[in-house]
């Protein structure tokens, strides 16, 4: 959640109980559930960085949002996902939530700060999406990152040399002054 609105933060249901808010309030009009064990304030407006927010709650401080979930903070094209990524850097720390898909990330995977949450790189979406979403999309998302000026095609090229086969074909496609969208 970004600084400045630390009362609209996620909360797990276990802390509003410990806090005083009982079932049925943590359950009426005033709060609202995010993904399973994980509310807001009803005021709270539902967006990217409320639910990449949510679905961090239960995990370690070094874990941080991925995959489509980084994608939709950096306002990049991704086909629709309902589910929120997290990534750690340790099976050990992963915590199991419906809507939430945990992956396990190499200690060295690049990562930003993005309104206040840990989110994989705009070079790091890119690999790590370019496996999961076909190649049209995968390069609209290189573009869009370049033309946005997230990253440059050359540390696109270069996080690709070192992913997988798809990133490295996808970025082949990649234009600079290119918003496919």
């Amino acid at each position: 959640m970004p600084a400045d609105q630390p009362h609209l933060a996620p909360f797990r249901a276990a802390t509003a109980y410990r806090q005083g808010i009982q079932r049925s309030e943590l359950l009426g009009k005033e709060y609202r559930r995010v993904i399973h064990g994980v509310y807001v304030p009803a005021s709270a407006a539902d967006r990217p960085g409320v639910r990449a927010a949510a679905a961090l709650v239960p995990h370690p401080a070094d874990a941080y949002a991925s995959h489509f979930t980084a994608a939709r903070l950096w306002g990049l094209p991704v086909p629709a996902d309902p589910s929120e990524d997290v990534s750690v850097t340790h099976a050990n720390h992963r915590r199991r939530r419906r809507q939430v898909r945990v992956h396990i990330a190499p200690a060295e995977a690049a990562v930003r700060v993005v309104d206040g949450l840990r989110v994989s790189a705009p070079t790091q979406v890119f690999t790590e999406l370019a496996a999961l979403i076909p190649l049209v999309d995968s390069v609209a998302l290189g573009d869009c990152a370049v033309r946005r000026q997230l990253c440059t095609l050359e540390e696109l090229a270069a996080a690709a040399a070192k992913a997988n086969r798809a990133a490295r074909r996808a970025v082949g496609y990649v234009r600079l002054g290119v918003d496919s969208p």
